[in-house]
């Protein structure tokens, strides 16, 4: 079980009734979604079945969940398998900034000998191929061989694989915060921006949650921020100070504390950052507001990080509630002023590279500005960087957008909140521009403009009225699936030769005549080639007999299993047709998905299934006879 996963074993085991999945998701601070994974993660432990389903909600079997967690508790930290072993290597190689590693020394740390170690790296050129790297034991080191494209490739999966668990969510503020009713803060802020038809997406709530929480346990010790003197002026008449205003007022009569005048700025700014999007007029809000010398030197850090651990992370979505911490951070290191936060040690532990990144920020602050950030402090940072990759991790498979309208009457702000509302779980809105000019500016697969436009690169385009989206909610739809429809082709096209290889592709003229013999043979191919183990035979065999993997025309076998050495597809086309399911296949292709491409399995299974539902095209690949011709084949129907 993953932290998120504990947590809900806890909180059901403190309840005697049953728990609806909504009173679990608000209790988490998750959507229902998540908690359902979070049951089926739990119930597919060896304990077997723990969390019970009812039309009445969740119940728990009390004796089994408390075996479970002292099982957690007992269990060897050390990695417990290849593919944990194969993690603990390329964390060891992005942590340590280095391209050997001991061979005997790694062998020795997570307690395995030196020729599993050997075997593993084997595994790994294959597992990893995909990314660019490659391994090899060279005298007794373990070398990574690799660019810098493709080290950044490797760091942003293995952190991405890191970060699987909610790092930071309403959960964990609650344990960063007992002393305070994290839930309070959330419900106000909630409140007041529905009022003014604000909205917030998951991921700026619990940035500005956290904000707001770090800054009234200051307030409660009675720390207040100084007024400071800049040139920067607030629009106090526009709708988001007053709605700033507005949670300060609430909050400062709940927890009876006063918020000066630069606290309500700051929680402005950081709403006005998530709620807008105009990354150009709120670029130079930010700027103005923490002074231009501390804003160079916040961009210098998240330069210095990306450099570092081969990551992405300078957005505005990271920027703004970043800089504002460092500002404040700053603040409370010059008048010793000290945060605690009581999860830093579940932080280092569980999230190692991301308490590095810490560590490495918190360094550069030292050696700027002469103060030492001791380990309280180190948490917080983690959990800003941690929490934009875990962002950036969640809303990769949403559609990403960028919405053109005028700020006239508030009107740009309105409508993205609508937009959010109606759409926040499939479109990335990443701005809101006012002209056509700043389009250039970002990189978009979806365009809303509520005027018309020469340029709109390569991306799909709707017109929506001013006044509102009501009346064009079907064309929205319709454009989302239409870019979802060619994102999904695109993967077959740009990854052709990491799925598909010439040892895996296969021409059956009648002698694999039963689904079972072609399954076999498949899997024996694929075992061959050393991208699955003996085992995948038996696995792809028990997921045929649960529920057939056949379609009109064609069959998708797979494992119900990410365990695979490689993810590939073994291709079988059979121009003679074999009977299977209740279908005529005449192309089989066996899918084999390694963890680490687990996202991707649902983008490949229908890409498959979109390129080949379409009899003039089966008609086509049934003639085809080489590799190469199949490969022409899939890039030309794309």
């Amino acid at each position: 079980m993953n932290k998120a996963q504990e947590n809900l074993v806890k909180y059901l085991l403190n309840h005697k009734q049953a728990v609806t999945v909504k009173e679990a998701a608000v209790w988490l601070g998750v959507s229902p979604r998540t908690v359902k994974n979070y049951v089926k993660g739990i119930n597919s432990t060896p304990s077997g079945t723990v969390v019970f389903s009812d039309y009445k909600g969740y119940t728990i079997d009390r004796e089994k969940a408390r075996e479970l967690l002292k099982d957690e508790c007992t269990q060897n930290a050390s990695p417990q398998n290849y593919e944990e072993r194969a993690i603990y290597i390329n964390n060891r190689f992005l942590r340590e900034h280095t391209d050997q590693l001991d061979l005997y020394e790694v062998a020795e740390s997570i307690g395995y000998g030196e020729d599993t170690i050997k075997a593993d790296i084997v595994k790994m050129n294959k597992t990893y191929a995909n990314f660019g790297v490659s391994y090899q034991i060279r005298n007794s080191n373990i070398v990574l061989n690799a660019d810098e494209q493709s080290l950044r490739r490797l760091a942003r999966v293995i952190l991405f694989d890191s970060i699987n668990e909610n790092l930071i969510d309403m959960y964990t503020i609650r344990e960063v915060f007992p002393d305070l009713d994290a839930d309070v803060i959330k419900d106000t802020v909630e409140r007041v921006l529905r009022q003014d038809e604000l909205y917030i997406n998951d991921f700026g709530m619990i940035n500005v949650v956290l904000h707001i929480a770090i800054t009234v346990r200051r307030l409660l010790n009675e720390n207040s921020l100084p007024l400071l003197n800049l040139s920067y002026q607030m629009d106090k008449g526009e709708l988001v100070y007053q709605a700033a205003e507005e949670i300060a007022f609430q909050l400062g009569q709940y927890f009876d504390i006063v918020f000066n005048e630069e606290e309500v700025s700051s929680i402005y700014l950081l709403i006005k950052a998530n709620v807008n999007l105009n990354t150009v007029s709120d670029e130079t809000d930010l700027q103005d507001y923490i002074g231009e010398e501390l804003y160079e030197f916040v961009d210098g850090i998240i330069d210095q990080i990306n450099e570092k651990y081969y990551v992405r992370i300078n957005n505005d979505n990271f920027r703004f509630p970043f800089a504002m911490h460092i500002k404040n951070l700053i603040f409370r290191l010059k008048n010793r002023q000290r945060n605690i936060n009581p999860v830093s040690q579940i932080i280092r532990q569980s999230y190692p590279i991301i308490f590095d990144m810490a560590v490495f920020t918190a360094a550069i602050i030292t050696d700027r500005y002469g103060y030492k950030v001791d380990e309280n402090e180190l948490a917080y940072l983690a959990l800003h960087i941690g929490g934009e990759i875990e962002r950036q991790n969640f809303v990769q498979e949403k559609v990403s957008a960028v919405l053109l309208c005028q700020n006239y009457l508030n009107m740009n702000t309105r409508l993205s909140s609508q937009l959010m509302v109606n759409f926040s779980d499939e479109l990335e809105l990443l701005a809101v521009v006012g002209n056509e000019n700043d389009l250039k500016k970002y990189r978009y697969e979806l365009l809303l403009s509520t005027t018309d436009v020469q340029s709109k690169q390569d991306a799909v385009m709707v017109k929506i009225p001013m006044l509102g989206i009501k009346e064009s909610r079907s064309l929205i739809e319709e454009a989302i699936s239409e870019v979802k429809e060619k994102k999904r082709l695109r993967i077959l096209k740009n990854d052709f030769n990491k799925f598909f290889t010439p040892d895996l592709f296969i021409i059956n003229n009648g002698e694999y005549d039963t689904a079972k013999n072609i399954l076999k043979k498949c899997a024996d191919t694929m075992n061959n080639a050393g991208v699955v183990d003996e085992t995948f035979y038996e696995q792809i065999l028990e997921r045929e007999l649960a529920s057939t993997t056949a379609f009109p025309n064609i069959a998708i076998p797979h494992s119900l299993k990410l365990d695979a050495i490689k993810t590939s597809v073994c291709v079988m086309i059979c121009p003679k047709g074999i009977k299977w399911g209740g279908y005529r296949i005449r192309i089989v292709l066996a899918v084999a998905v390694n963890k680490i491409d687990a996202r991707r399995f649902s983008e490949l299974y229908q890409a498959l299934i979109s390129l080949f539902d379409n009899e003039s095209i089966i008609e086509e690949v049934i003639c085809v006879r080489t590799f190469d011709e199949f490969e022409r084949f899939v890039r030309g129907h794309i």
